[in-house]
């Protein structure tokens, strides 16, 4: 992550946050990409500790 954010210079705080978005289910990607997002699905929420497993994340955002 150091690395990464040196080069796309941003601080390592940042990267951590973002690189959780790359595990989301893909159920969820494809509401994002498709423009149907829960109100309560916000970018805070998804960086914050959200559960590895793809069907608690599901869960969360009904």
């Amino acid at each position: 992550m150091k690395e990464v954010a040196r080069q796309e210079n941003v601080s390592q705080r940042y990267i951590a946050g973002i690189i959780k978005l790359a595990f989301l289910s893909p159920s969820i990607m494809k509401k994002i990409a498709n423009g149907n997002i829960p109100h309560d699905m916000t970018l805070a929420r998804l960086k914050k500790n959200i559960p590895h497993d793809w069907q608690e994340q599901e869960l969360l955002f009904k």
